[in-house]
């Protein structure tokens, strides 16, 4: 490989000055801390600034917990950062500029009287043409992340590893993993034409199906190259070829690297097969505690403001800490990196200097390291809390070996924000940081307790103490508590057998004590129980005794104390004393029976067991009962006339209630023979239970009989030429109607038993038939219109049932004509003109055409058809000049489907003309002779 080394004058150069700075507690109230970051580079030993301007962004990350505080980008050479405190912070600078690196900076705590300056030294670059490289990756000492490129290499000063990438002439990539080192005053290729060619090809990881499916993080030692491989069974990746060093490999288990790593060298294949079929051995972290103890509060109650912080953190290696960067990458290799000599192995010295980095790297804001906020304000340290016993444990080994933890304690006063309120909330931040996967212990102040938190699943508590297992959270959030003082429980007896003030005698009552408490964990019953026999200290929430009347009497007192103990030791108490009562209560049972049939209610007496009820019937039931213990009486009413009949009241219980034949009756739900069948009238139970207050009861059963009172049935169908009515079927003039009774039935009676009677129109059709006679019968021949029929029928017991129907009789549809009248003037005589009016009846629905004819005088009609409300008809008049005299035939004729009908009748008689001159003459004769008799009996001689 050829290769052109040019020599680059240093561009960027990364060196810090890190003035010591003083505690925060030790800072002037509202004093600004201030960060100078002056860009430059060094050259024989000698500092100098920028002066060409170019972008930088500035990135400031919390040292303790490795978010970004501030970030910007500029194009100053000196930049001036206001910060609101100062917590420790690792300052990280980048340029897009090609080929312009800025050193690492190592962790600062800023000095909050005066301006902290930083450094940042621009790294010298050395520049090496390598025209058979792809592309490449490289990280250094003094870098923050891989740096990566293709053609010409340019990376900064220092010893590092690069990953090169080319195809060869057969087409197949390779990949080397390479150390170089650039120093000043060496290699002008950094040794790299030294290490060419490489390796050819890449190391093949390959594996079976091995029923493993999960992912498996891979690493070099000790450059900290890493890459997830997916793996579903079967795995065939390829890997770098290395000059030194070593792979290792974890399969992860939820994210997690498993305990023991898979290691190997270089080569050309490495089997996975063996590894992969054994069970991964689950990463066991280290245990971890920290406690916040609160101080007692004054004889107020007040919330105490300061609290001891303790912490005993360890972690295990595959967990770095943000002091540095590349946390993911693990503490050892983050020591081994920024601290040590980079080569895999963490020596005394270096674990040494680890612990004192990590125990300079003080801290006053608890919220920001995750402890917690008083009231939506931050938590502080009364002094600069300092890690102390920071250490690796063991203290060497190599970057990835097995088994090593780390960690370090704390301890220090924090002040927090309480107020006069009786509730406090602390507030407990969950990101993620390196402390706050451990659980957390609280003390809080006497008396004091957690009330209310909505991540309660996860909290233990009892009295003044809290436990938070944070472990089992897997989201970021806010853990929130809300404290109050603590209230004496408040206990309250629910008991069986007893009231407030009275027990039963002869019994064996049970109380059950509840405490009602602020806090519902932890409550301890007990009590103290005082009677004849002496004093008792019963434990636990019920009390169950006998108070046998061989030992007690009517009258005796019991006392008894319910108490309720919180987590505080604070005691609620609640007293009874109580007089034993075995008396019953006095009761009295009245039963009225209301029917419409009967014009006063009927009086039941409740001294006999049985009791016969009309059914249909209303039954008043009154109820009434007094103890004499002064308490209600409790009156229970059960039966079985409906499915979960209950009726209950105290002292009296009054109600009126429908009582029906039952439910085994005939009735529509049944097929035709079945609902025919002679059916058992109902007979059903009824339970009284009448009880005091403690339990004395008295109870009464009575069996309740329906007697018959329900009417028949009758469902009357109509048949019209035997078939069902129907919309298609519909009864005419000339239709066969016949009635059937199949579907009529009695509640309780045989079909047989019944006598049936049929009206129609106001008219008997028969009466008091029996079934075979009624089952099925015929109506006589209807005319068209409305018809009214009433069914009836009655049973053994005189119980009536009707049914009433309309049965409506159409007209044929074929147009059939009648004359109706024919009517003539009065006083009209032949020869004369004159009208004869006819009228014609249309007795079929059809309407039709009709000539209507009178001697040879003929006048054609329209005839409408008739319909359920009558007949149609129509008229016509015929004129005429000389009215005929005598009778004159009249005929009308119509035609139905071109066949021809008609029908005849005659005009009434017209008298001729001379017959009015005839009576005209015996008249005048008449008169004349009448008064010829008159004057001749006046005049005439004697």
């Amino acid at each position: 490989m050829g290769v052109k080394p040019i020599r680059l004058k240093p561009i960027i150069v990364i060196s810090i000055l890190i003035l010591m700075s003083t505690p925060i507690g030790m800072a002037e109230e509202n004093q600004e801390t201030i960060l100078e970051i002056e860009m430059g580079f060094w050259v024989d030993s000698n500092w100098i600034p920028l002066t060409i301007p170019f972008e930088f962004e500035v990135t400031l990350i919390d040292a303790w917990t490795g978010r970004i505080v501030h970030q910007e980008t500029t194009n100053e050479t000196i930049v001036q950062i206001i910060l609101n405190d100062s917590e420790p912070i690792r300052p990280e600078i980048r340029t897009e500029k090609n080929g312009t690196y800025i050193q690492y900076i190592p962790t600062i705590s800023p000095n909050p009287s005066e301006t902290t300056n930083v450094r940042a030294n621009i790294s010298s670059t050395f520049e090496f043409n390598a025209t058979e490289i792809d592309s490449w990756n490289y990280i250094g000492k003094q870098s923050i992340e891989w740096i990566n490129g293709n053609g010409s290499i340019k990376i900064p000063e220092g010893n590092g590893w690069i990953e090169t990438i080319y195809m060869e002439e057969n087409n197949q990539f390779t990949r080397n993993l390479l150390s170089v080192n650039c120093e000043i005053n060496g290699s002008l290729d950094c040794g790299f034409s030294n290490k060419w060619p490489a390796s050819e090809g890449m190391q093949r990881l390959m594996a079976q199906d091995s029923g493993w499916n999960g992912s498996i993080l891979v690493r070099h030692s000790p450059s900290g190259w890493e890459d997830i491989i997916p793996v579903n069974g079967t795995l065939d990746y390829n890997l770098p070829r290395i000059e030194s060093g070593h792979w290792h490999l974890w399969r992860l288990i939820d994210g997690i690297p498993e305990s023991q790593s898979y290691s190997f060298d270089d080569g050309l294949f490495e089997s996975l097969d063996s590894w992969l079929s054994l069970d991964p051995n689950s990463s066991i972290s280290p245990s971890s505690t920290i406690t916040l103890d609160f101080e007692e509060g004054d004889e107020n109650s007040e919330f105490a403001e300061n609290a001891e912080w303790t912490a005993n953190i360890r972690l295990p290696s595959h967990i770095g800490h943000p002091i540095f960067p590349s946390s993911n990458v693990g503490i050892m290799y983050q020591i081994d990196k920024f601290v040590g000599n980079w080569d895999g192995i963490i020596n005394q010295e270096e674990s040494i200097t680890f612990s004192g980095n990590l125990e300079s790297l003080g801290w006053n804001d608890a919220e920001n390291i995750g402890c917690c906020s008083l009231n939506g304000e931050k938590m502080y340290a009364s002094e600069t809390i300092y890690p102390t016993g920071a250490h690796i444990d063991p203290a060497t080994g190599d970057v990835f070996e097995n088994g090593i933890s780390w960690g370090w304690d704390e301890s220090g006063t924090l002040i927090g924000n309480y107020t006069d309120s009786n509730i406090q909330i602390l507030s407990i931040p969950f990101r993620g940081d390196l402390r706050d996967s451990t659980n957390l212990s609280i003390d809080l102040p006497n008396k004091w307790e957690l009330r209310h938190s909505p991540q309660q699943d996860i909290i233990i508590s009892s009295g003044e103490n809290i436990f938070i297992n944070r472990s089992e959270l897997s989201v970021t959030g806010e853990i929130t508590l809300n404290l109050e003082e603590n209230d004496v429980p408040i206990p309250s007896i629910f008991s069986i057998g007893a009231t407030e003030n009275h027990i039963i005698l002869d019994g064996n009552p049970s109380l059950n004590l509840s405490c009602q408490d602020s806090v519902q964990e932890n409550t301890e019953e007990r009590w103290r129980m005082t009677d004849k026999r002496g004093f008792s200290l019963i434990q636990g929430k019920y009390l169950n005794f006998s108070t046998n009347s061989d030992i007690f009497s009517e009258g005796d007192v019991i006392q008894i104390i319910g108490e309720c103990v919180d987590s505080h030791g604070e005691v609620g108490s609640i007293e009874r004393n109580l007089i034993l009562d075995g008396t019953a209560p006095e009761w009295s049972f009245i039963l009225l029976e209301d029917h419409p049939q009967y014009w006063a209610q009927i009086n039941h007496s409740m001294a006999n067991s049985d009791i016969a009820v009309n059914a249909t019937s209303t039954l008043i039931i009154d109820i009434h009962a007094i103890d004499n213990n002064g308490d209600d009486v409790s009156i229970i009413l059960t039966s079985n006339r409906s499915e979960g009949w209950i009726r209950e009241s105290d002292n009296r219980l009054f109600f009126a209630e429908f009582w029906p034949q039952g439910q085994d009756v005939n009735g529509m739900h049944m097929d035709t023979e079945e609902r025919h069948q002679k059916r058992n009238p109902a007979k059903r139970w009824m339970h009284v239970s009448i009880s005091d207050s403690v339990g004395n009861t008295i109870e009464r059963n009575w069996t309740f009989t329906s007697l018959d009172l329900g009417s028949p049935v009758p469902r009357p169908a109509l048949l019209v030429d035997g078939e069902l009515f129907g919309i298609e079927n519909i009864p005419n003039t000339e239709s066969l109607i016949e009635i059937s009774l199949q579907d009529s039935f009695d509640d309780l009676h045989s079909i047989n038993d019944i006598l049936w009677t049929a009206e129609l129109n106001g008219i008997y059709l028969f009466e008091n038939r029996s079934w075979e006679d009624a089952a099925l019968f015929s109506i006589p021949s209807l005319n068209s219109g409305r018809h009214d029929l009433v069914i009836s029928g009655i049973d053994l017991a005189g119980n009536i049932g009707h049914h009433s129907m309309i049965i409506e009789i159409h007209p044929i549809s074929k147009p059939t004509l009648s004359i109706e009248d024919i009517m003539v003037p009065n006083g009209v005589l032949s020869g004369q003109p004159g009208d004869i009016t006819v009228i014609v009846f249309n007795h079929g629905a059809n309407p039709t055409d009709a000539e209507i004819c009178i001697k040879n005088q003929c006048k054609l009609i329209s005839v409408d058809g008739a319909d359920l409300d009558g007949i149609g008809m129509s008229s016509a008049t015929l004129s005429f000049d000389s009215l005929p005299s005598g009778l004159s035939p009249v005929t009308v004729q119509w035609s139905v489907d071109g066949q021809n009908y008609s029908t005849e009748s005659t005009t009434p008689s017209i008298e001729p003309a001379w017959r009015e001159n005839a009576r005209f003459i015996i008249k005048i004769i008449l008169i004349a002779y009448i008064i010829g008799t008159l004057f001749d009996r006046r005049f005439g001689s004697t």
